[in-house]
């Protein structure tokens, strides 16, 4: 069975985690979408999650052609 959201979006059902990656975050976002996730949780926890270098990697995946609307 597949996963929905409220308004009908379809979401995987195994995400890739970035919780305590700090500095490595980056490198290991890339890493797990040329592996085949297509789900990155990143929650707004500052203490725990670096959203900014999650965006870093998708701009780079984005000039790659992997862009948001994809994952």
């Amino acid at each position: 069975m597949p996963l929905t959201t409220y308004n009908h979006v379809s979401v995987p059902s195994f995400m890739y985690g970035t919780a305590w990656k700090k500095e490595a975050t980056t490198e290991l976002v890339l890493q797990a979408v040329e592996a085949g996730f297509t789900a990155i949780d990143t929650a707004n926890q500052l203490v725990h999650y670096d959203e900014a270098r999650v965006g870093e990697a998708l701009l780079q995946l984005a000039k790659q052609g992997i862009t948001r609307d994809k994952l």
